[in-house]
Order: structure tokens, then C-alpha cells, then sequence
């Protein structure tokens, strides 16, 4: 919730937030993470707190076709971006979900829930 009423109520949180997640990526070896989360082609993900996309975009890519990612923000400004990095990657197996943690899907519907940046 807290998280939620910064994003939503302080004015740049958005712009720091992405600054932070940025430089965080220097720092990470996101195929690392994706071989240690057992993610495969097929799955169906849940990017909790997706961001900017930094993992939604390689889990998408390492699912195929015959998977989906599932990136999921309490931004309406980090799921643009999503958006907007899945058509440039030509990715269609990416759906944004803007909300704080209901996901609207059935019970065993998703094989892995990840989260990198969502806090709760």
C-alpha cells in the first residue's frame, strides 16, 4: 500500500523509482535469475511488480510463444512501458495487468510467480 500511495500521490516518484531500477540492472545477471527461477519455454509467469519490463522482456523471450508473461504494476506508467517494449521486441505473448496484486486469474493458472521489484 505504501509503495501504491507514493507512485500514486508524490510528484517524480515514478521518474526516481526508474532511475533506481536502472541502475539496479547494472548490478544483476537477469539470465542468471531466469535459470535459477526454472523458467522454461511453455510457462506461464507472473512478473509481480514487473516496472519497467527488465525481467517481463527476457521471461517473455524465454517462454516463446507457448508461454505467457503476465507483468503485473500499480503503475500506470511502468505497464506503458511494458507495453511499449513488447511491441518493439515484436513480443506478443505479454499481458499488463495495472493492479497492486489481483491478477484475475484462475488458481493454477500461473507456473511461476516472480518478483524482482514488488514490494508488498
Amino acid at each position: 500500500q505504501l509503495v501504491h500511495k507514493i507512485v500514486r500521490e508524490i510528484p517524480g516518484a515514478f521518474k526516481i523509482m526508474t532511475m533506481i531500477m536502472s541502475i539496479r540492472k547494472k548490478f544483476r545477471n537477469i539470465e542468471e535469475e531466469i535459470s535459477l527461477a526454472g523458467i522454461n519455454a511453455g510457462d506461464y509467469i507472473l512478473d509481480f511488480g514487473c516496472g519497467l519490463g527488465l525481467n517481463t522482456i527476457p521471461d517473455a523471450q524465454k517462454v516463446k510463444k507457448q508461454g505467457k508473461v503476465f507483468a503485473l504494476d500499480i503503475s500506470p506508467q511502468a505497464i506503458e512501458i511494458v507495453k511499449d517494449k513488447a511491441r518493439k521486441n515484436e513480443l506478443e505473448n505479454i499481458e499488463t495487468l495495472l493492479s497492486d496484486c489481483n491478477t484475475k486469474r484462475e488458481d493454477k493458472s500461473i507456473d511461476i510467480v516472480y518478483s524482482s521489484y514488488g514490494n508488498g
